[in-house]
């Protein structure tokens, strides 16, 4: 950077050989009346175009720029409002947030919520060592019978359009499944589900193999599905009798099939790599608690999902509701659980498989 004489004369000798230091003392050489600035835009646009500062941080802080193409791209370059992915044109936000493109793992996985950056909070931070789940490939089935009894703001449709709704900007948006039994999915649709995606999320009622067929899952192949979530065994009067109707028809070898630590096997010998999945039968207000806790964690926070479920078996009553207090959700639904009253809910989770798995 090449400094007029005029410019330099009136800054210390420190400052006129440092381009940083030529910032900080400029910006104040023409506050108190110096040379007068160039016109500038206000504000930056809401996609991250060239605005106030925008010449400043590229070409001066920066020492690079996309424009000449004379060194690697830092979140400054894309603060000009230039696109990493394309090398021109405008970035969007999640360029902004995200760095090297997080797609490519080409460099780090920041926060991709832009209230959270603007407020100064940490980033979004995912660990170097962990295997990247896209989040844009998700499935889930919830509560397919909409057997679910009890207050309708602990039900797994309810609480699954909480977390839908405030994840819709920056994960959940491209989330397909089948939400209560609007439109029931046949086993079919549970087969494409499965097979094509990068994670699986079902939270309903009885276990999860009570709704698709044994003998249709070990012929599947879901090398793709890299993490299953399965909030399950919940149980209602409905579930029990539609249960009970179905056992009738089932050997005893078949139903043994169902128990948790075989649903894990099974979906571990047929390509899943993480399941996070529950071990005795609960309520629906535990599942409520770990659903909110679970993906408050895998989503907001950027957790994997190992030290998730260990976050979540150390919890204590008051630390559960306060997971999820920017939202306020849980803590309006959830009463206050002590500790002993905490310890069955928490230690039900168990994790198989691989645990350094993260939702990015």
């Amino acid at each position: 950077m090449k400094l007029t004489d005029s410019v330099a004369g009136r800054l210390p000798r420190a400052a006129a050989k440092h381009p940083c230091l030529f910032l900080v003392f400029n910006r104040r050489w023409r506050e108190k009346g110096g040379e007068k600035q160039r016109p500038q835009k206000e504000k930056p646009s809401e996609e991250g175009q060239e605005g106030r500062w925008g010449s400043v941080v590229g070409d001066r802080a920066g020492g690079h720029s996309l424009r000449s193409g004379s060194g690697p791209c830092t979140w400054r370059d894309l603060l000009c409002g230039h696109s990493w992915r394309s090398g021109s044109g405008p970035c969007t936000w999640r360029d902004l947030l995200c760095g090297h493109s997080w797609r490519s793992g080409s460099g780090p996985c920041t926060c991709r919520d832009p209230a959270l950056w603007l407020q100064g909070s940490v980033p979004r931070t995912i660990p170097a060592d962990c295997i990247i789940v896209d989040s844009d490939n998700f499935k889930f089935i919830v509560d397919p019978y909409e057997e679910a009894q009890g207050p309708e703001m602990l039900t797994p449709v309810s609480i699954t359009q909480d977390i839908l709704e405030r994840f819709q900007d920056t994960f959940t948006s491209r989330w397909v499944g089948h939400l209560g039994s609007k439109h029931f999915p046949s086993q079919a649709q549970w087969e494409q589900a499965l097979g094509s995606c990068n994670g699986f999320f079902f939270y309903g009622m009885e276990s999860f193999l009570s709704h698709i067929l044994v003998e249709r899952l070990v012929a599947m192949n879901l090398q793709e599905c890299q993490v299953a979530v399965l909030l399950d065994l919940a149980r209602s009067y409905q579930s029990l009798r539609r249960h009970m109707e179905t056992v009738e028809h089932r050997s005893a070898s078949q139903l043994s099939l169902e128990e948790p630590v075989e649903a894990a096997i099974l979906l571990s010998l047929v390509g899943v790599k993480s399941i996070l999945a529950n071990q005795w039968p609960t309520l629906l207000q535990d599942n409520a608690l770990r659903a909110s806790v679970l993906w408050e964690n895998l989503l907001a926070v950027g957790k994997p999902v190992g030290e998730t479920v260990r976050l979540l078996q150390k919890m204590t009553g008051e630390e559960a509701v306060n997971q999820d207090e920017a939202s306020q959700t849980l803590k309006d639904k959830l009463p206050l659980l002590q500790s002993s009253e905490l310890l069955p809910t928490t230690l039900n989770l168990v994790l198989y498989g691989l645990p350094h798995h993260a939702i990015g």
